[in-house]
């Protein structure tokens, strides 16, 4: 799940958890949605900070890194590339 919070939203987090406004990334429509939400700290990933996440993470990174291709190939009609229907 991806999530991050608004930048001009301020509040004070507890030490355990926030609960605050966040935006998540709606995949089945492909983009971001507010919302407010309770995060508990100890449901966070645990990582390695001092690592750049390519190497903490190179599966997911390899991942990510082939999902904004395929977003690149699309075109203003928002078909892919090669799709047909080309106008001449």
């Amino acid at each position: 799940m991806w999530l991050t919070k608004p930048q001009d939203i301020l509040n004070l987090p507890v030490d355990s958890y926030e609960e605050s406004e966040f935006v998540f990334w709606d995949v089945s429509e492909w983009r971001r949605v507010p919302h407010k939400f309770f995060l508990s700290y100890d449901m966070l990933e645990q990582r390695d900070v001092s690592l750049p996440y390519e190497e903490a993470h190179p599966e997911a990174a390899k991942l990510e890194r082939r999902g904004s291709m395929e977003t690149s190939r699309k075109v203003s009609s928002g078909k892919p590339i090669g799709s047909g229907n080309a106008e001449s």
